[in-house]
C-alpha cells in the first residue's frame, strides 16, 4: 500500500491566485531657492502572497488530505515616510543629502526552518506579525575637477520585529534569537524537537545598523 504521501500527490489541483490591491505614493516639494529642495514622502508597497510549494520544491502536504491551503502565506504590506533635503553648494560643484525615514511592516515575509508532519524539517515563508525601521541617510557628491569626482554616503538603521513569534526547527535560529520554549501540540509532541521562538525585540535579519561608502571616480577622453 502506498503511504499517506503517495496517496495524496493524485489529489493536488492546479489553484489561481489573483490579488488586487492599490500602491499609492505622496510626495510634498518646497524649493525655498534655486540650490534648495525639501520634501516629504509616504508611500505604499505590497508583496504579493503564495504558497510555499514552490520553495522547497515540492508539494508539501503536512495534513496529507490533498490541499495545500495550509503552507500559503500573506501578502507583505509596507508603509514607507520620509523627510529630506537637497542641497546645491560652489556653484553646483558640491551636492548633499539626508533624510530620516520610517517604515512599518505588517505581514513581512521571512523564511524559516519549520517541522512536518514527520519530523523533518523544511524552509518555509511565514509572515511576521509586525516590525519597524527608523533610518538615517546622509550622501555627498564633490566634483572637485574637471577629471575628479569624488562622493561619500552613510546610512544608520534600527531595525526591529514588533511582533513575531513561530514554530522553528533549525538550531541557528535558536542561537540568534537567545529563546525557545518547547512545543508540545495535544500533549503528544513533534517527532523532532520543536521551538516556539520569538523574535519579538530582536533586530531584522542582515540589516547592518551602519554602513559607509565611499567612491573617487576619474574620468578622461581616451582620444
Amino acid at each position: 500500500p502506498l503511504d499517506p504521501a503517495s496517496r495524496a500527490i493524485g489529489r493536488y489541483r492546479l489553484e489561481k491566485h489573483n490579488e488586487k490591491f492599490w500602491t499609492p505614493r505622496y510626495t510634498l516639494e518646497w524649493t525655498p531657492n534655486d540650490d534648495t529642495l525639501i520634501f516629504f514622502s509616504a508611500a505604499k508597497a505590497i508583496k504579493p502572497g503564495g504558497t510555499n510549494a514552490a520553495v522547497s520544491g515540492a508539494w508539501i502536504d503536512i495534513q496529507f488530505d490533498g490541499s495545500i491551503d495550509e503552507n500559503k502565506f500573506d501578502r507583505e504590506t509596507l508603509w514607507a515616510y520620509e523627510l529630506g533635503a537637497k542641497k546645491m553648494w560652489l556653484d553646483g560643484t558640491l551636492r548633499t543629502n539626508g533624510s530620516f525615514f520610517y517604515q512599518n511592516y505588517k505581514g513581512r515575509q521571512v523564511s524559516t526552518q519549520q517541522p512536518d508532519c514527520c519530523g523533518s524539517s523544511t524552509s518555509l515563508i511565514l509572515n511576521a506579525g509586525v516590525s519597524e525601521v527608523f533610518g538615517l541617510e546622509l550622501d555627498t557628491l564633490w566634483q572637485a575637477t574637471e577629471h575628479w569626482t569624488f562622493s561619500v554616503g552613510y546610512a544608520w538603521l534600527d531595525t526591529e520585529y514588533t511582533e513575531f513569534e513561530f514554530p522553528n526547527v533549525s538550531k541557528s535560529t535558536v542561537i540568534e534569537a537567545g529563546n525557545c520554549t518547547l512545543f508540545d501540540e495535544d500533549g503528544a509532541g513533534p517527532i523532532a524537537p520543536t521551538c516556539i521562538v520569538s523574535l519579538t525585540g530582536n533586530r531584522l535579519e542582515q540589516i547592518p545598523e551602519h554602513s559607509f561608502v565611499g567612491r573617487a571616480m576619474y574620468t578622461a577622453p581616451l582620444l
